[in-house]
């Protein structure tokens, strides 16, 4: 998987990027970026707990569910919905 910050060197930096944000705000964008992801793809969280399950991820849905909507997850979670949705590239914009 790769990460890049499509923000151009010029232009003023990310809110990625951003060291001002309180925890509350990288939550927030946490729970954003993965919530567009799934909105992006069409998939729901009963589908999302399904392809996690394929690859030996074992979510309820109340978990998942709780994780995306407090942006509470790990990065390692991130990773996995990431590669259980088949996605090698994130991009974090502002």
């Amino acid at each position: 998987m790769i990460l890049r910050n499509t923000t151009n060197a010029m232009q003023s930096p990310s809110i990625a990027l951003d060291m001002s944000m309180t925890q509350d705000n990288w939550n927030k964008q946490a729970a954003n970026h993965l919530k567009a992801e799934l909105a992006r793809l069409g998939i729901g969280y009963e589908t999302l707990i399904e392809k996690l399950n394929a690859i030996g991820v074992h979510e309820t849905y109340k978990s998942v569910s709780a994780k995306i909507n407090r942006g509470t997850f790990s990065f390692v979670f991130f990773m996995q919905c990431m590669k259980a949705l088949k996605q090698k590239t994130v991009r974090l914009e502002e």
